[in-house]
């Protein structure tokens, strides 16, 4: 794979930047880990998008902070059925460049998404520093202890939202202040 396109489907094992092999972005979550079910994108820029990610937004990290434990990544329409927590796929990149039954991407956005935690440093330090060290998409900010959800895609919105629960238990998402 090289460039902005990729013709084929690389093998789990293969190289996804410098810290990571595709499995770790694909096989990773406590319901993926809980179901072992076959969460594989089938739309091999997906496997791009998973790279890009990694090269341009998790190997920067892991070079700042060192280990990160991924705790959400790529998420097919299998894996999505199993989740019973709120997620939002056509809107979250988790899905990367999948297609839905109607032959559109499931999400538009297009990218591709992850969660993760660096175990013992403040997640708002590590949250603000990827929004100033590297070229993301979007972040979400859940809490000082809990992992963050960035995507890398090609609207390079860089916007970063704080999700706030309400009274009725809701996440509520305002603009996070760097």
């Amino acid at each position: 794979m090289s460039g902005n396109k990729c013709n084929f489907i690389p093998s789990l094992d293969d190289p996804c930047g410098i810290n990571f092999v595709y499995r770790d972005l694909i096989i990773c979550g406590e319901t993926m880990a809980e179901r072992g079910i076959d969460n594989l994108p089938q739309v091999p820029s997906s496997y791009l998008a998973l790279k890009l990610l990694a090269e341009n937004i998790l190997d920067p990290v892991i070079e700042k902070f060192g280990p990160i434990e991924l705790t959400y990544g790529f998420c097919s329409t299998k894996l999505k059925k199993l989740i019973t927590k709120a997620i939002v796929p056509e809107l979250d990149q988790h899905a990367a460049h999948e297609i839905n039954r109607n032959g559109k991407h499931i999400c538009k956005r297009l990218g591709a998404a992850v969660d993760f935690l660096v175990r013992g440093k403040e997640m708002l330090d590590v949250s603000k520093w990827v929004c100033s060290k590297t070229p993301y998409d979007r972040l979400y900010f859940y809490g000082s202890s809990r992992p963050i959800h960035v995507s890398y895609g090609p609207q390079n919105s860089r916007v970063a939202y704080e999700l706030k629960l309400s009274h009725g238990g809701k996440r509520i998402p305002g603009k996070l202040h760097l």
